[in-house]
């Protein structure tokens, strides 16, 4: 094949349950007049017989087959990064399926990088969730696509290839996405976003993520300090920077950890982890003038626990930050529910 405008790359790990029908959505989806389009299918050492549902497409002239051993999502990502030869580039993982007409639509906007709504379904197909891939509370039609939570999720975009120079995937942690794509944002010149459900994300109760909170998922902080790394040293201004910090961190920090924290049975052994992970953290945002904004203007009950949290990790008093989460509507107390003004 030449002139090849995208690249599909399908990472594949024991997921023979769903394999066929991601493969056959995305060759559906491929199938787009004047534009040539390459499937690149890496079996990362799967066990049970992915490798035989993917021998019976490779008749076709446009799917790839790697197969490997075993090394993660991220580092099988950047194998096929590393391989693909279209202009632009994008992501689906293997118990998925899209919408036939995701890339002819999302390829009209020649855009750097352009952004659809996901729909979570259950494995029969039902639908469960909209995940909007635009935050319509915010004005800026950058930043209402960054100040999501979907936002660093590779699977709803599009990419322009040269996006990926000197940029890679972390291997051998979870949440990878989320420590590569908000650095590959703010690297775009032009971002748009189609008001449309292309991307179906299947609840698979087998999957990481749909796992009981431990401690492994605090590997999230470990993730933010890696793309809090990468933002510095973008070529970008320091509020720029400082707004992207403030949007991943109060979107995470509270959502994604301490509420879970709260609701586990195992709260002191990953309170003690947390804090190990959250201080490099915590020390930028007393820095960042977006979270001082917010701490300030969300009244005073907000602005009084949040520092008493932030002085029990910096001072490993592990007690005190196990009394505040028992609290009865403590999210209430100190999540930042941030809206459009403090993002302008």
């Amino acid at each position: 094949m030449d002139n090849i405008y995208l690249s599909v790359i399908i990472p594949v790990y024991n997921t023979e349950k769903y394999l066929k029908k991601c493969i056959d959505s995305v060759i559906a989806a491929a199938n787009i007049a004047d534009k040539e389009v390459e499937i690149i299918v890496i079996n990362d050492g799967s066990k049970g017989n992915c490798d035989e549902i993917i021998q019976n497409y490779l008749n076709k002239d446009n799917i790839i087959y790697i197969k490997q051993e075993n090394k993660g999502r991220g580092a099988t990502r950047n194998v096929g990064i590393e391989k693909v030869r279209g202009e632009y580039i994008t992501f689906v993982d293997s118990d998925d399926y899209i919408d036939p007409n995701m890339y002819k639509d999302m390829l009209l906007r020649q855009a750097d990088i352009v952004v659809c709504d996901l729909e979570s379904v259950n494995e029969n197909g039902e639908k469960l969730l909209l995940i909007p891939g635009k935050n319509e509370k915010v004005e800026d039609s950058f930043w209402s696509v960054y100040d999501v939570m979907m936002m660093p999720s590779c699977v709803n975009k599009i990419f322009k290839k040269s996006l990926f120079v000197d940029v890679s995937f972390p291997e051998n942690i979870n949440y990878e996405d989320l420590a590569t794509i908000p650095e590959i944002m703010l690297k775009a010149n032009k971002v748009d976003y189609i008001d449309t459900v292309y991307y179906y994300y299947v609840q698979n109760n087998d999957s990481i993520m749909n796992q009981e909170y431990n401690i492994e998922k605090l590997n999230i902080l470990e993730a933010l300090k890696i793309v809090f790394s990468r933002i510095d040293k973008l070529d970008v201004s320091n509020k720029i920077k400082d707004k992207a910090k403030y949007t991943l961190f109060t979107r995470r920090y509270y959502e994604e950890v301490l509420e879970k924290i709260a609701l586990s049975s195992n709260k002191e052994e990953l309170i003690k982890e947390f804090i190990n992970k959250a201080k490099t953290l915590i020390e930028q945002m007393e820095d960042n003038e977006f979270f001082k904004k917010d701490i300030s203007s969300n009244g005073i009950i907000k602005k009084y626990f949040n520092y008493k949290l932030f002085n029990y990790i910096k001072t490993n008093n592990v007690d005190k930050i196990l009394s505040l989460l028992k609290i009865k509507n403590y999210y209430r107390l100190i999540s930042i529910i941030y809206s459009s003004k403090g993002l302008r």
